[in-house]
């Protein structure tokens, strides 16, 4: 591999850990538009906004490559460079003392990559190895490759300790079109793993690369 290609996927692979295990920045993005009242165009439920700018149904969020669903109360905020899209719960109550200390929510991320000379099952492992090396703590509990809109998807999910919080990790690595893959992070604290796994899942199904 050339050493731009290596910068390039080390600089992908860092941001996706990013997304995996930060909080605070979260809570600053929260924080931050608090009172701006800002909104996204969706599919439905356009116009029909409560506050902090958090949908009253499900909508639909409609990037360049993708579409995805955004369930009742959650809302899309600013994502960092290298990353398509975050959604935050902005309306979930969090009763975790150290999750409530960095004004933590749970939240989902879709960013880009391409397999190059990679197969599918090269890249499921080299994004756990990276994980492991970001984020040494982390422990994958369970895995399973399964089908989603007639296309192949892979999903991981993992426990992992950040900042004195217990969180739950689900990733699901969606293939594209054209050699291309879309990875999904979902991060909830632990506590709130059984309220918010399904919903997880089926914002997953939901997603669909154009």
């Amino acid at each position: 591999m050339g050493q731009e290609y290596m910068k390039k996927n080390f600089f992908i692979i860092a941001i996706f850990i990013l997304i995996l295990i930060i909080g605070l920045s979260i809570g600053w993005s929260l924080g931050r538009d608090k009172n701006k009242g800002d909104s996204y165009v969706g599919q439905r439920g356009v116009g029909n906004q409560g506050l902090g700018g958090a949908a009253q149904e499900d909508e639909i969020l409609n990037k360049d490559g993708f579409s995805v669903m955004v369930p009742k109360g959650w809302k899309e905020v600013a994502a960092p460079t290298g990353v398509s899209a975050m959604v935050v719960n902005a309306g979930e109550e969090i009763t975790d003392p150290a999750l409530q200390k960095i004004n933590f929510k749970s939240y989902y991320s879709v960013s880009y990559d391409t397999l190059k000379e990679r197969t599918r099952e090269e890249y499921i492992t080299y994004i756990k190895d990276m994980v492991k090396q970001f984020a040494p703590d982390i422990i994958f509990s369970a895995e399973e490759s399964f089908k989603i809109k007639d296309g192949d998807a892979y999903r991981l999910e993992a426990n992992l300790t950040q900042q004195g919080a217990n969180f739950r990790v689900l990733i699901f690595l969606i293939s594209g079109k054209n050699g291309d893959i879309w990875n999904m992070s979902f991060n909830s604290g632990a506590n709130n793993w059984d309220k918010n796994k399904e919903i997880f899942s089926r914002i997953a199904e939901s997603f669909t690369a154009k």
